[in-house]
């Protein structure tokens, strides 16, 4: 992991480009063994109460929310990306997104740097990618490192608000970290708003065993699942039905 952090921290030229790991996708093995990404375990727990929430708050208002929510992703994966260049000493890749998207993220951006000046903050790793042989997970984690001279976990989001999901899945990254010696002494979730509506919101936490807890249960959960499906395939029978024809 030395050899990675040298290789991360030191792309600092101004001339290269960060491309967003939402462009750059890839499964995560162990010996052969296609295992879960962190997003996908904490897929596993119901979250669709929220969603369907601000979904007929859209409708309501006369806004189709598949449109809507397609909008601002984008407009949040841009400006995800030029958080984590920020740290990286890099421009980010826009050829692919509208004007009115780089000039959305920009004005979000702002909001983001007003914030992190406040702190001392000593980047160790960035957009750094870990698998877990032990727990049979993996995931890419935005920021560890140091604010204000505590060993950080730092995640950051761009949604209506900090949901209990973002926490979980601090959880798991948390657990890859400590699963290579890396410490971690607290989580800092920070959402930033990508339009009106959406809230500045910032979360410390130190206590962090009962949500590394819960996401051991999702991962749990996933697995289990992918073993009952097996069982019950072979629990299906197919039978031919002919089809009859009526007399007139």
């Amino acid at each position: 992991m030395a050899k990675q952090q040298e290789k991360v921290l030191g792309k600092t030229r101004k001339d290269a480009v960060f491309t967003s790991k939402a462009r750059l996708k890839k499964p995560y093995y162990v010996d052969g063994i296609h295992v879960p990404g962190v997003s996908t375990v904490s897929g596993q727990i119901d979250k669709s109460g929220p969603l369907m929430w601000w979904a007929a708050m859209l409708a309501r208002k006369g806004i189709d929310y598949t449109t809507y929510r397609d909008e601002l992703a984008t407009v949040g994966t841009l400006l995800h990306d030029m958080i984590l260049a920020h740290f990286l000493g890099m421009k980010v890749d826009t050829y692919q997104n509208s004007k009115w998207e780089i000039d959305k993220a920009k004005n979000s951006f702002k909001s983001f740097e007003n914030f992190i000046s406040k702190y001392e903050v000593e980047a160790i790793e960035v957009e750094h990618e870990l698998i877990s042989p032990k727990h049979l997970f993996g995931g890419r984690m935005d920021f560890y490192g140091k604010v204000d001279g505590v060993l950080t976990l730092m995640d950051f989001k761009t949604g209506k608000r900090i949901y209990d999901d973002y926490f979980y899945q601090s959880g798991g990254y948390s657990l890859l970290l400590k699963e290579f010696e890396f410490p971690v002494e607290q989580f800092l979730i920070l959402n930033v708003p990508r339009s009106k509506g959406e809230s500045f919101e910032v979360a410390f936490l130190r206590k962090m065993r009962p949500v590394e807890k819960v996401f051991k249960n999702a991962l749990g959960m996933y697995w289990a699942i992918k073993e009952s499906r097996k069982i019950m395939k072979t629990a299906v029978e197919r039978i031919a039905v002919k089809e009859t024809k009526v007399k007139k």
